[in-house]
């Protein structure tokens, strides 16, 4: 089975999921390529979901090792979730087990990088707050890119699970709901639950096909309307 990959951030943690095998050749390059994704975004802590690996050579394994040789001089790090026993034997045969974390789920190796204790309630940023839930990486980035330039702090999340386990660690004041795999509606409702304090906010999915201006005047008019960044001057 050729390699099969997944990106999507979850706040400031890049998660991969490999399927197929990670043998020499294309396969490595499409991996490499895809873990390059962290430098562009600054991004630095990844989580490498390995539960569908089916074979690993030792390029493979020797580009893991070398990612994450080079994401900890950046004080980062690479960290494996839900190895299928085949990986696991390799990782202790090779003694490369000492030297790469990994967990028994998705979930508790990006909680690894969050800390132990979750955040207060309240929200500790001192300007505009704000999450934006979008499958899509490029998009996310743009508004993100867009509401820098208004002072806000902004949180990465592709998925809804993602924007639950953020949540409980680093608090906000907005939720922008873009495209996902539920309904809107049901999106702001399981938010709100975890979140009850934040305005949530739906994007027009077809932002993401708009000109580039007329998207960002568009997101900007929804935020002054709830005045969550000040109207013009």
């Amino acid at each position: 089975m050729p390699l099969e990959l997944d990106s999507r951030v979850c706040g400031p943690v890049h998660v991969v999921t490999a399927k197929g095998r990670l043998v020499a050749g294309p396969e490595c390059g499409q991996l490499e390529e895809v873990l390059n994704l962290d430098s562009r975004r600054h991004l630095k802590q990844v989580v490498l979901e390995v539960s569908g690996l089916n074979r690993l050579d030792s390029l493979g394994l020797g580009l893991i090792v070398r990612t994450a040789a080079s994401l900890r001089r950046r004080n980062g790090d690479l960290r494996l979730a839900n190895p299928a026993p085949i990986i696991t034997q390799l990782l202790e045969l090779t003694r490369v087990a000492a030297i790469l974390s990994s967990y028994p789920n998705e979930e508790a190796a990006i909680l690894s990088f969050m800390g132990n204790e979750p955040a207060p309630a309240a929200s500790n940023c001192t300007g505009c707050c704000v999450m934006i839930v979008d499958q899509s990486l490029d998009f996310a980035a743009f508004v993100a890119t867009l509401l820098a330039q208004h002072s806000c702090e902004v949180k990465l999340a592709s998925l809804m699970s993602d924007a639950k386990i953020l949540l409980r660690f680093q608090p906000v004041d907005t939720i922008l709901i873009g495209s996902g795999p539920m309904p809107t509606t049901n999106m702001a409702l399981a938010l709100q639950s975890v979140a009850p304090k934040a305005k949530i906010l739906a994007l027009d999915t077809a932002l993401h096909t708009r000109d580039a201006d007329e998207a960002a005047a568009e997101i900007l008019q929804l935020l002054r309307s709830h005045n969550i960044i000040p109207a013009r001057a």
